[in-house]
């Protein structure tokens, strides 16, 4: 059988809002291992793969993220 690997890591930006919900779920629920928890970033491990969390005043929509009109990347 054919193994793919894209990597052990994911991270996300999140609306600072959403942040204890995140919290409770990757540790309450997955039972990941907090290792960096911060007010801007969240780090959980849950065995070899790690998600960090990047938290901004709000989260991009759907619609914005796709269209590539990122914060700060007007001009490029």
């Amino acid at each position: 059988m054919a193994r793919v690997s894209f990597g052990n890591h994911t991270a996300v930006f999140a609306a600072r809002s959403e942040q204890d919900r995140i919290r409770n779920f990757y540790c309450d629920v997955l039972g990941c291992k907090v290792r960096v928890k911060t007010d801007e970033v969240d780090r959980f491990q849950l065995d070899d793969v790690h998600f960090w969390f990047v938290y901004q005043s709000a989260a991009l929509d759907g619609e914005r993220l796709f269209e590539g009109n990122l914060p700060g990347t007007q001009d490029r």
